[in-house]
């Protein structure tokens, strides 16, 4: 047992050592054509060389995130997240959609997904920051409602 503790400890604690990446930011609205033109603002973070905001990408191609916020949350709550993966190589993508009391959660999964596609379009276009950086894997995930509405 203190071997599985210890072996447990050294993995995550050399995780950690494996952060390599600054984290970029930038903010991008993005349409869905399908849903009469839905507008989907989202915040995103992305490993770059230097922080900051609208910075260049590093080197190399990353999956994404898409991540749903809560009910009645922003999606700056969830800053450990970008802090915690981002360095490690990840994109992340916040929609700020669906913030309201009465939110439709059927429109949050649409939501979601869409920024899966829509990231993998800004990996082909050459006037994108994420162009060439963005690789075919995705995961969709959230917290509470964005949680829930992943399912959908």
């Amino acid at each position: 047992m203190l071997r599985l503790l210890f072996s447990f400890c050294l993995l995550t604690f050399s995780g950690s050592l494996l952060a390599q990446f600054q984290i970029g930011h930038t903010s991008i609205t993005f349409t869905d054509p399908s849903r009469n033109n839905r507008s989907i603002q989202t915040e995103i973070y992305y490993p770059a060389e230097l922080a900051g905001d609208q910075v260049p990408m590093a080197a190399g191609a990353f999956p994404v995130i898409s991540f749903g916020h809560g009910f009645v949350m922003v999606w700056s709550a969830y800053a450990n997240f970008w802090e915690t993966y981002v360095p490690q190589g990840y994109i992340l993508c916040f929609p700020k959609t669906e913030g309201t009391f009465s939110p439709s959660h059927t429109d949050f999964a649409k939501d979601l997904a869409f920024l899966c596609t829509a990231m993998e379009a800004e990996k082909t276009n050459p006037s994108s920051l994420f162009f060439e950086h963005v690789q075919s894997r995705y995961c969709v995930m959230g917290h509470s409602m964005g949680g829930g509405s992943t399912i959908l």
